[in-house]
């Protein structure tokens, strides 16, 4: 069975190329307009194998939304993408998260090659050491804070509580 991708996107033109290209290389694409649709997909049972997510959404940021994700579903790897990237993350600091992040535009190739070194790196965690941060909230919300800048729309900050 391939993988199960669930894929968060505003703009639809993106979201439907994104969700062209995962097929294409045989992956399964749930395709989600907002932070809101993907908490009811993941809440109607729809648990995917990773997660791409962009980190400005309207309304309840990526981040945002992956904390939430995160707090029942820690071993579930994220890929965020924004064409936002002059500073915008710190990508050392998603790794114990199981967490990275890819600039738009990107390639199919290289989106594969990433979510490849994500599902791998993540079944390998899973297997052979216990997810620390799942236990310390706190943790995982600093890690996140100090690793994004410019997320909200609005403000272009990112502010987690």
């Amino acid at each position: 069975m391939p993988p199960l991708i669930l894929v968060v996107e505003d703009e639809p033109s993106l979201l439907r190329a994104t969700c062209r290209m995962l097929k294409f290389e045989g992956y399964t694409c749930i395709p989600a307009h907002d932070a809101g649709q993907a908490l009811d997909l993941l809440g109607s049972g729809q648990i995917p194998d990773l997660m791409i997510i962009d980190v400005r959404l309207p309304g309840l940021s990526g981040p945002e939304l992956a904390l939430r994700i995160h707090a029942s579903h820690p071993r579930i790897p994220v890929l965020f993408v924004s064409g936002w990237v002059s500073g915008l993350v710190d990508p050392d600091r998603l790794s114990p998260l199981r967490w990275d992040f890819l600039p738009k535009p990107f390639m199919a190739d290289v989106l594969v090659d990433r979510m490849q070194r994500l599902l791998e790196r993540s079944q390998a965690a899973s297997r052979f050491e216990p997810l620390q941060l799942t236990e310390r909230p706190a943790a995982s919300r600093s890690v996140l804070a100090a690793s994004f800048r410019h997320a909200s729309r609005r403000s272009r900050s990112l502010t987690i509580e």
